[in-house]
């Protein structure tokens, strides 16, 4: 009886301290056995909740569930807070992505990846809730996405594909920090300075982003197409959906397409340089309304230094890749 009786306090022992919640100095409330490398819950300061085990400062290592704020969820192996062997994702709009994981990875059962990639492009953040705006060529057709952030890549979910004026919108469960603003007041002028920012040939060049300054060549794209902007800003294959800032820092269009040089070059004698095109902001802004997406938005009365636009859009521009 009395050895029942002390099996029975000790299981109201462990129990007891499994309950209690500590809040880290980071932010990170957790309840279970809360050293740097232990076991339980964690809240994270995002909003996401991971319960299962940890190490090296809270980062997801062995069996382990991992809730975005989004609602999608991985549940399967970690390894240093990345995806790693077996797991299933299951996605905001409740698909489920079983396989294997290697450093945040999908890969199969022979170590190969289990799609091959057939493109990549750029997206941006337009708010906390995880919604990234793109092109639609870069995701068409495509049997999964996944976006880049810090060298991990997540899972996203094709929310709006917009074929005609070439936009889609996807959701991850990775939330950033800092979101695109779009602009609004006076409108983009021919003349003014702009910063177009990617990913470009991204198999070649290193993994940072990369961003080229140019300025609106004019105020509509071939044939008169008032959806686009005409810009000088060099661009290359993987520049496509990313953000076209204006010298506040403001979203005014979407990097879209290059004329190509072949063709007119054939077909003029002559070769173009440097004639680009931009979706206009306002379409974006008008795709996102017909959704209850919502976006921020500031005025450009102050011009920012050209490092300190490039330092924030690291943040919220990523690179968006396309698995067939």
């Amino acid at each position: 009886m009395t050895r029942i009786l002390i099996l029975l306090a000790s299981l109201f022992l462990v129990g007891s301290v499994y309950a209690q919640t500590t809040t880290l100095r980071s932010g990170i409330e957790c309840t279970g056995e809360c050293g740097s490398s232990g076991r339980g819950v964690l809240i994270y300061p995002s909003g996401m909740k991971y319960e299962g085990r940890w190490r090296n400062r809270y980062m997801p290592h062995g069996r382990g569930s991992l809730t975005y704020p989004d609602g999608s969820k991985y549940t399967g192996q970690w390894k240093n807070g990345k995806r790693h062997g077996r797991g299933t994702f299951v996605d905001v709009a409740g698909i489920k992505h079983v396989g294997r994981w290697k450093d945040g990875a999908r890969v199969d059962q022979s170590k190969t990846a289990s799609n091959t990639e057939k493109s990549s492009g750029t997206g941006f953040y337009v708010n906390h809730k995880g919604y990234i705006v793109t092109n639609h060529h870069v995701v068409d057709d495509c049997k999964n996405i996944d976006v880049v952030i810090l060298r991990d890549k997540f899972p996203a979910s094709l929310v709006v594909n917009d074929s005609e004026n070439d936009l889609a919108v996807l959701r991850v469960g990775a939330l950033p920090q800092v979101v695109v603003s779009f602009r609004v007041g006076r409108s983009i002028r021919s003349g003014e300075d702009v910063l177009a920012f990617g990913y470009p040939l991204s198999h070649l060049l290193s993994e940072e982003l990369k961003g080229s300054r140019g300025m609106i060549n004019a105020l509509s794209g071939p044939s008169n197409d008032s959806r686009f902007l005409q810009m000088s800003a060099p661009i290359q294959p993987g520049n496509s959906g990313g953000p076209l800032l204006d010298q506040s820092g403001n979203l005014v269009g979407v990097v879209t397409a290059s004329l190509n040089a072949v063709k007119m070059a054939n077909h003029t004698g002559n070769i173009p340089q440097n004639v680009n095109f931009a979706i206009k902001a306002s379409l974006v802004r008008n795709m996102l309304d017909a959704r209850g997406i919502h976006y921020d938005t500031a005025t450009s009365e102050m011009a920012m230094r050209t490092a300190d636009i490039f330092d924030r859009a690291k943040i919220f521009t990523v690179p968006v890749v396309c698995w067939k």
